[in-house]
């Protein structure tokens, strides 16, 4: 069995394009019903944002998979393929896979590291179980994307939280016992200033969709 993904995103296609293609909650479920009903493919997934449009998709091969994906797209939409198959991007097996984990992940964003894209992926995964359109490599490959993308983010939100106090002045030390010692040093005004500074970056973070 292979794992394929054909899609478009900002950096490939024009928004008209990606408009022209886009999924929406309410469609989802009878366009994953059309993509079933090639056959061809033994599970897929449809992943629709503003930036992207990308279906993951599983078959006996990844000429056949790539093949029905596209022309899947083409026929839902009546849009010649001539038309759309110049923006259309494929990735095959372990490439797909890498693909998947910087998507969900948020490496391959608009907003690099943002974590909106990470519910997109689960939701959009939720609706193909719904559906009964997931195999045991499709699971595999989105239980461990989240997984990955789960572990990044925290490191990056440890980063951009740090950074983000660094920016406004303040330091806070990564070992307990100088923490301790500079604690016994603040003032009141010390104290305010910090969590002045705690709350303005935390704005920030959500201003970037990196917490909710």
């Amino acid at each position: 069995m292979s794992f394929v993904i054909v899609g478009t995103n900002h950096r490939y296609s024009p928004v008209r394009l990606r408009e022209k293609i886009f999924f929406s909650k309410k469609r989802l479920q009878d366009a994953l019903d059309f993509l079933k009903e090639t056959g061809a493919l033994k599970a897929g997934v449809i992943l629709s944002t503003c930036n992207r449009v990308e279906i993951y998709g599983c078959a006996d091969t990844t000429e056949i998979g790539a093949y029905e994906i596209k022309s899947f797209v083409s026929r839902y939409y009546e849009i010649d393929g001539k038309d759309i198959y110049p923006y259309l991007y494929i990735y095959r097996d372990m490439d797909a896979t890498r693909h998947l984990f910087r998507v969900a992940s948020g490496l391959d964003s608009l907003i690099l590291g943002g974590m909106q894209i990470l519910s997109q992926v689960k939701a959009a995964f939720c609706e193909s179980e719904k559906n009964g359109f997931v195999d045991y490599l499709l699971n595999e490959a989105f239980d461990s994307a989240v997984s990955v993308a789960n572990r990044i983010h925290r490191v990056e939100l440890f980063k951009r939280f740090y950074h983000g106090l660094l920016d406004r002045g303040i330091y806070f030390s990564p070992f307990g016992s100088e923490a301790d010692f500079l604690s016994t040093t603040h003032s009141d005004e010390d104290i305010e200033k910090t969590i002045g500074a705690v709350d303005e970056t935390v704005k920030y973070l959500r201003r970037k969709s990196l917490i909710s």
